[in-house]
């Protein structure tokens, strides 16, 4: 999956990867 223009610094690649970018699969 390609990153998003806004994930350029460091915190921000790792929230994309390990955070925005996993499926939800218990969203209550």
């Amino acid at each position: 999956m390609p990153r998003c223009p806004w994930a350029t610094t460091e915190p921000a690649v790792a929230y994309h990867d390990e955070e925005w970018g996993v499926p939800l699969h218990n969203d209550r």
